[in-house]
């Protein structure tokens, strides 16, 4: 997984500017807050677990409506709705530990004998004004420990969230993971086991980029979050998704074809 990550954020590194130095301006001189505040937007950054004092990279994408959406390096997923008030955020979800991450079935060991993949998340952190970064600490029913929010990517606020911007066909190098995606939204996903599955994509607000997907797994409905990201080869190359329900979660990040 450490060259998939590698890989992820060396794509969007190449296609966009991080925040430096409190460069997280453009969102309040773009568009009025939302229930995200100051923490809308796509992160990357780093979480340290407390249990097993490991750290590892990470992908967030955070909308306007608190929705936030969190991967790790090592196929943990967090799903989880935040408020703001002024520089402080708070909010609750669910975090993942059985995920198929990029195409590739994984399934981690629970990190105690009694703790079962799926737990409930909390976060608190703080916006930092004066160097555009945020921090916060999490607990989960067997863990704790802190999210370091530390790049922030203003194309998320520059790029359009349409679906013909979203078309086309996408997959993972060497493997059988595939998804299509037409201009209507309606797409299929097949993982690296040769599974399809068919699911939707739907704009949340076409001025970010940002989208709405779900995915269809059996009498499942996934749901969660996907954004469009560039990479040296070209705009709008890569596509990035992460969705779940119950005790199932998947994720992805695809290339154009």
């Amino acid at each position: 997984m450490k060259t998939f990550w590698v890989w992820l954020l060396s794509a969007v590194l190449l296609g966009s500017v991080a925040a430096c130095g409190g460069g997280h301006d453009d969102h309040s001189t773009q568009r009025p807050f939302g229930v995200a505040g100051i923490m809308e937007g796509i992160w990357n950054g780093n979480l340290h677990s407390n249990l097993n004092g490991g750290d590892t990279g990470m992908f967030v994408i955070v909308t306007a409506d608190g929705a936030l959406s969190l991967i790790t390096n090592d196929c943990q997923q967090i799903s989880a709705n935040i408020a703001a008030n002024g520089p402080f955020f708070s909010g609750a979800g669910t975090t993942y530990l059985q995920t198929n991450c990029d195409g590739t079935d994984v399934t981690l060991v629970s990190p105690t004998a009694s703790a079962g993949p799926v737990q409930p998340f909390q976060i608190v952190g703080q916006f930092d004004d004066r160097t555009g970064t945020a921090f916060a600490n999490y607990t989960t029913a067997d863990d704790s420990g802190t999210i370091s929010f530390l790049n922030f990517y203003p194309d998320y606020f520059n790029e359009p969230g349409t679906l013909p911007r979203a078309a086309g066909a996408y997959s993972f190098t060497q493997t059988l993971t595939a998804l299509s995606i037409d201009v209507n939204g309606i797409l299929s996903y097949r993982d690296a086991a040769g599974q399809a599955f068919p699911g939707t994509l739907f704009v949340i607000d076409p001025t970010v980029d940002a989208y709405g997907m779900t995915l269809q797994v059996g009498s499942q409905t996934l749901t969660g979050l996907a954004t469009l990201v560039d990479d040296g080869s070209g705009r709008d190359n890569d596509f990035l998704f992460a969705v779940a329900d119950g005790n199932l979660a998947y994720s992805a990040v695809l290339k154009r074809d």
